[in-house]
């Protein structure tokens, strides 16, 4: 049974006056989700993702897939409100979520999935690790080597994410399985703290501060100290029963994009035999596996070899009648001369039978020739069809995708194709918006300067209607009293529902610490 204890709080900064973030912190299920496209939808799709993923898992103890289906369902969620409601559109979330779940064996273990970039990290042994990998633009920068992570704090596109719930009808889920260690400690976030402290001085108070609930208030407060830019939600989970520690020697904690091809599946779990290890990419290329840009590539390059295989042949076929073989890459011109069989005949032999002869010759001669040249006359029309559908694969992949930008008049263009063209396939215009970059506000600017890409025209034209805020004049001023929301578990401190979940910018309250045993799953 495992035994856990934690503590959680949620907080609307220093500068929003309203909360997008919601959390869930429930026995045995912890999520932080942190809503995006304005306080009325922002907080939408945080409350649904939360919801949806409560209902799937609370009281339900299951496997690793249980929880990607259920952010899998929670996307379809916010999809379709979205869909319906005009004023929801362009809504989404990202989520970060913990379980305890069920291995094949019946053993008990913890189930991590993560869409967006909320962070869980792990702090063992003094050291924090992050275990999940941001989906977004500056972690791009970072792995690229263009920035580096403390730059990326500071980054002006810091908040524009490449993957999050309710944007596309299907969403990829970063899944893993790891073990219950006794003394671990997870920390899930949004980025409104780890934009405003840096991993060294969480990591100092989670060294030096051993109540969870005590951990989180003190999280945020930090935050909120270094300017609380953002909505900022912290949940601290202490594991206070499990399998023995490794040494600290022996730990080798590895985010998974620090590893490459089958390595990839031990990349976030311990490198050790008494330990549960799985750590599984949902939706990614596994190993062996293709990319569609990669599989056209590849049929191409098998065509081609076919091509050359098939013109060996051909070449092999047509010296059959030689002496010699001839030098790959080059044909003769002329086939070596055939025995004059006059030569071997009686000088009486009548003159009929020598023109015979010669005339057999020259028949042969001419059979072998027109062989030959019907022979590269087929290869030449075989790689010419093989050149043109080369071509062609190569014109469809060099068109792939849409993205959008400013043009030169600072209009909001969608154009189809690569971004910095392919060769002689450069972009096309596909949509003009009659924005222009005077009419939208900082972030819209800032999210149109980042190029983002789509996979139809559709979704860059929703994205443009649904995401992009245009400029406006009028001024509001408006007193907000900022609180600070703390939660002890079994209660919940999301938005919804009432039991479970704590409504985002209502007044916060704030409850003791508490140890809970989550119920004992079945396999």
């Amino acid at each position: 049974m495992a035994q856990l204890e934690w503590g959680s709080v949620t907080h609307e900064g220093q500068i929003r006056t309203a909360n997008e973030d919601s959390l869930l912190v429930e026995p045995g299920v912890f999520v932080v989700a942190d809503g995006m496209g304005g306080h009325q939808a922002g907080e939408v799709a945080s409350a649904l993702a939360v919801e949806r993923i409560r209902r799937n898992l609370l009281g339900k103890p299951g496997v690793l897939d249980a929880v990607i289906t259920a952010i899998n369902d929670a996307n379809a969620d916010i999809h379709e409100a979205a869909s319906g409601d005009e004023t929801k559109q362009g809504m989404g979330t990202t989520v970060t979520a913990l379980a305890v779940i069920a291995t094949p064996n019946g053993d008990e273990a913890l189930g991590l999935a993560n869409v967006g970039d909320s962070r869980t990290y792990l702090f063992r042994h003094e050291r924090l690790r992050p275990i999940t990998v941001d989906h977004n633009y500056v972690q791009e920068l970072i792995d690229s080597g263009q920035i580096t992570p403390d730059e990326a704090r500071q980054h002006p596109r810091r908040n524009i994410i490449t993957r999050a719930l309710g944007i596309e009808s299907g969403v990829r889920v970063d899944a893993w399985t790891m073990p219950l260690v006794r003394g671990d400690r997870f920390l899930l976030c949004s980025d409104g703290l780890v934009d405003e402290v840096t991993d060294e001085d969480i990591a100092h108070v989670l060294a030096t501060h051993p109540d969870p609930q005590r951990t989180a208030e003190r999280l945020v407060e930090m935050a909120n100290d270094s300017g609380g830019r953002d909505n900022i939600t912290v949940i601290v989970v202490d594991v206070l029963d499990g399998s023995e520690p490794p040494a600290h020697d022996e730990m080798d904690l590895e985010p998974i994009w620090a590893t490459t091809g089958a390595g990839a599946t031990a990349g976030a779990a311990e490198r050790s035999e008494d330990t549960t290890e799985e750590v599984a990419i949902i939706g990614e290329t596994a190993p062996g596996e293709t990319t569609p840009d990669e599989a056209d590539l590849i049929a191409v390059a098998n065509v081609v070899e076919a091509v050359e295989n098939d013109r060996r042949k051909q070449a092999g076929a047509d010296a059959g009648n030689q002496p010699e073989p001839e030098p790959r890459g080059f044909v003769a011109d002329e086939l070596p001369p055939e025995p004059d069989e006059t030569r071997a005949r009686p000088a009486a032999t009548s003159a009929t039978s020598a023109t015979a002869g010669t005339e057999d010759t020259a028949t042969a001669d001419g059979t072998v020739k027109t062989k030959r040249r019907l022979g590269r006359f087929f290869a030449a029309v075989l790689l010419a069809a093989i050149l043109v559908a080369g071509f062609v694969i190569f014109a469809a992949w060099a068109r792939r995708g849409y993205y959008m930008a400013f043009d030169d008049s600072g209009d909001v263009v969608i154009y189809k194709g690569h971004k910095d063209g392919v060769l002689w396939f450069d972009p096309t215009e596909q949509g003009r918006s009659s924005l222009g970059r005077d009419r939208l506000d900082e972030e819209s600017i800032a999210r149109v300067e980042a190029e983002p890409e789509f996979e139809s025209q559709a979704s860059a034209e929703r994205y443009l209607n649904d995401v992009l805020t245009p400029t406006t004049t009028t001024t509001t001023t408006t007193t907000t009293t900022a609180a600070t929301t703390s939660t002890t578990a079994p209660r919940s401190t999301t938005t919804e529902p009432r039991s479970t979940t704590t409504r985002p910018g209502a007044t916060p309250t704030r409850t003791s610490p508490s140890r809970r045993t989550t119920p004992e799953t079945s396999s």
